[in-house]
């Protein structure tokens, strides 16, 4: 996993230039406490947008309950909101899925470009 932090957007970028693939709770909690960290370390615990590629990013749809609570995590803690863009769409079909069971959006778009347009949107949404 790749984290990289855009003060100026207050976008931090999650992305996968190596396959990923979640396939235990303890590899599920592993990933998110090293963004929750980086998140720490970089953005100071200030909430910020996040911009997530699912190219390269698979989670076992059986540990979806797993990956809730983590997004739930994140959610609370960490993000104003969360956009994603890329990924099989088994991948996007999980994050709607947890989205719905978190009453929260999916935000799952087709491109970097596409996601963080919507990023500054929002952004400049609540700046009025």
């Amino acid at each position: 996993m790749d984290l990289s932090y855009d003060p100026e957007d207050n976008i931090l970028f999650v992305s996968h230039t190596k396959p990923v693939h979640l396939a235990s709770e303890q590899q599920i909690q592993a990933y998110f406490d090293e963004v929750v960290a980086f998140w720490r370390a970089k953005c100071k615990s200030k909430r910020v947008y996040f911009v997530i590629e699912y190219d390269g990013l698979t989670v076992d749809v059986n540990l979806k309950e797993t990956y809730a609570k983590q997004v739930a995590r994140g959610v609370r803690d960490c993000a104003i909101t969360i956009v994603r863009y890329g990924g099989e769409p088994l991948q996007r079909t999980v994050a709607r899925l947890v989205g719905i069971q978190l009453h929260v959006p999916s935000n799952v778009y087709r491109s970097r470009h596409e996601a963080i347009a919507v990023v500054r949107g929002l952004r400049a949404k609540e700046s009025r």
